[in-house]
């Protein structure tokens, strides 16, 4: 009876296959010098923080500016006035812009993935604040992707008001194509005509 030995597992000669250490550019030092050297960097993480504080103060103090009574569809193709969007008796009103057209079908993949954790914040939103969500789609279109995702959130339409233009979620196509930096108070140039 023919016997065969066994393959050869053995690994291949330092010259076939070496080991590679990780380089690295950073310094190596023991966990006290770490913890010192962290401390010292947390001093300048307050500075900062304290300088956005202020700076939250400010944005705070920026004057108001008075918008049209703009009116909404709701998902059952109800018109629904700006005014009573805000609900509960607050005077502060959320207002997310999801990126959805009737022609794409289904909204921007990185609104649905913010959009999927609206409906169980907004318990935690309706203690402070009104919440909504507006779009440019159909309230149709809105209805149909709402209770495909269960999104149970108020979601509104914003088709055939100037509302998502007037708020700069709406780019005109001519500004698109020419690359002129119009979007995020001329500091971007937008890809379409559905900003975020």
């Amino acid at each position: 009876m023919a016997t065969s030995s066994p393959p050869d597992r053995s690994p291949p000669p330092d010259s076939k296959r070496r080991k590679k250490e990780v380089e690295t550019t950073h310094r190596i030092v023991s966990a006290e010098e770490w913890v010192e050297e962290r401390k010292a960097f947390f001093e300048k993480e307050k500075a900062l923080a304290k300088a956005y504080e202020a700076l939250a103060k400010e944005r705070q103090q920026l004057p108001w500016h008075r918008v049209p009574e703009y009116v909404f569809k709701s998902s059952s193709n109800e018109d629904v006035p700006l005014r009573s969007l805000f609900t509960n008796g607050h005077k502060e009103l959320i207002v997310v812009h999801i990126m959805f057209l009737d022609a794409w079908g289904s909204p921007c993949p990185f609104c649905a993935f913010w959009a999927d954790g609206y409906s169980a914040q907004l318990p935690h939103f309706e203690q402070r604040v009104s919440f909504v969500a507006v779009s440019a789609a159909s309230a149709p279109s809105i209805a149909r992707v709402q209770k495909e995702k269960g999104w149970s959130f108020p979601w509104f339409s914003a088709q055939g008001s100037s509302f998502n233009a007037d708020m700069g979620a709406e780019v005109p196509a001519e500004k698109v194509a020419s690359k002129e930096k119009c979007f995020n108070y001329g500091h971007t140039v937008p890809h379409s005509t559905e900003g975020p």
